[in-house]
């Protein structure tokens, strides 16, 4: 069998290239994470129901390896996400519930709530940003590709 050899003009050069690409990957995986986490960091901001503020306080970004997690240690983001059934609301540590509205102040032993429609606003976040996210990973790879 015979062969015919073939040289690439300028392999060493691309050769150089993808390793130097390959050499940068946790720093631009770190860039794209934080920057998609930002985004999405934002948006939840953004959208979280505002009465005393305390609730968006609780929001924090946190850096792992490989990946952030946008979360809060907050019950009221759970509610806030999936909403809450009907459900009766009796006193913890009184013998009455006390509310004050337009109408007056109100005492009751217990009260029915109605419940409350869940906002899914970590879902809309994400889903919202999704394709601004693909940008960032896709832009900053071509930067160093060139």
């Amino acid at each position: 069998m015979s062969s015919i050899p073939i040289r690439i003009i300028g392999a060493e050069k691309v050769e150089k290239k993808l390793i130097s690409i390959a050499e940068n990957i946790p720093s631009i995986l770190d860039y794209c994470l934080n920057k998609s986490a930002g985004l999405i960091y934002q948006s939840i901001r953004d959208k979280t129901p505002v009465r005393t503020g305390e609730t968006v306080k609780t929001l924090e970004v946190k850096e792992e390896p490989g990946k952030r997690i946008v979360g809060s240690n907050s019950p009221v983001y759970v509610y806030l996400e999936y909403g809450t059934s009907p459900h009766e609301i009796y006193p913890v540590k009184a013998l009455a519930l006390r509310w004050e509205d337009i109408y007056g102040v109100h005492f009751a032993k217990h009260v029915h709530h109605p419940g409350t429609r869940p906002l899914h606003i970590f879902r809309r976040s994400v889903e919202e940003n999704r394709g601004e996210i693909v940008k960032i990973f896709i832009n900053a790879l071509a930067v160093k590709i060139k």
